[in-house]
């Protein structure tokens, strides 16, 4: 009886994990210590929160060629800095030969194509959304990714109305649309976004990026162009940027170099980050790195905004705002 018992409870708690094989719980928690001096009589000391995340994903096999898929994401702020949970990507869709077509909460195509050409984490202090256009996660978007052909990937989303996402809210409806393709071969990547939507500058913008990037195991170098264009408004936006890598033992030492010019006098500004990265293993990193927003007159450019609690303003346009970050991130 013991035997017949324990034989059902095994089998009891197995069916659980047999229908949870194809599920997993995934995770990453990144904080840093920023010291930053922003033109105040005081220099900032704060704990930021840099793109932590708790998250659930899976696919269930519907037939040999079509299954599932699904993702559910929160941000922590271990920071303290703010609500406890913020909704991240979060979706349900298919999967076959035909691609993936997915509905819900996402990061939009154009926004993965900066994130490719960002050597700091695209959370770092000096991540390069400091300095590029918007990088966009969007409520009720309907996206479709193709499957890769040869070193050929491409994907096409739009998005519907939302509060949260700076494409409109629910009483305001606007839509956009948001396309990237990718192409690699061996070290070479490159890859190419173009976006259309009415935020976040509350009229139409149309938004084009490039990037390249090449490495090599060891070296890794950067590129990256963009142009910003609010339709009707005089701001027309140029972005550039450049950056390398040189992977050291467990360690990497990388810096990147970013100008915005948009139209207008004594706007301009840049972005220089260098830093470096050291693994203490497979999934922990500890880093030290600097950053510095040079801005021109007119320009009031703010350092480390994208992907963090904590971005540092200029105290007035003209100032210059630099720092230092000491880091952690553990991927689980």
């Amino acid at each position: 009886m013991k035997k017949t018992l324990a034989i059902a409870i095994a089998a009891a708690l197995a069916a659980p994990m047999a229908v949870m094989a194809d599920t997993t719980l995934y995770g990453s928690l990144h904080t840093s210590l920023d010291i930053v001096d922003d033109g105040s009589a005081s220099n900032n000391v704060s704990h930021s929160n840099n793109k932590s995340y708790l998250g659930v994903k899976g696919s269930e096999k519907i037939t040999d060629d079509l299954k599932a898929v699904y993702k559910i994401e929160f941000g922590p702020d271990i920071g303290g800095n703010g609500s406890t949970l913020s909704n991240r990507d979060q979706y349900v869709g298919l999967s076959g030969g035909f691609g993936t077509l997915v509905a819900g909460r996402a990061s939009t195509p154009y926004k993965i194509v900066g994130a490719k050409a960002d050597l700091f984490w695209f959370s770092q202090l000096g991540t390069n959304r400091t300095i590029t256009g918007p990088n966009v996660r969007a409520d009720n978007v309907i996206a479709y990714f193709t499957p890769k052909m040869g070193g050929f990937k491409a994907a096409i989303a739009h998005i519907t109305e939302g509060k949260g996402n700076k494409i409109g809210t629910q009483n305001d409806a606007r839509t956009g649309w948001s396309g990237n393709a990718f192409y690699s071969a061996g070290g070479l990547l490159i890859g190419a976004g173009y976006e259309d939507h009415n935020g976040p500058f509350g009229s139409e913008a149309k938004l084009a990026r490039l990037m390249a990037s090449y490495d090599t195991g060891t070296v890794k170098v950067v590129g990256f162009a963009e142009d910003v264009n609010p339709n009707g408004a005089n701001n027309d936006t140029q972005n550039l940027g450049i950056g390398a890598s040189v992977k050291t033992g467990k360690g990497v030492v990388k810096g990147q170099y970013y100008t915005s010019d948009p139209d207008g006098a004594d706007n301009d500004s840049s972005l220089l980050a260098i830093g470096y990265d050291h693994k203490l293993s497979k999934r922990t990193t500890v880093y030290a790195q600097y950053a510095t927003v040079d801005n021109d007159t007119n320009a009031s450019t703010s350092l480390g905004k994208g992907g963090r609690s904590d971005s540092y303003a200029p105290t007035v346009a003209g100032q210059d705002v630099s720092g230092i970050s000491l880091g952690i991130k553990h991927d689980f």
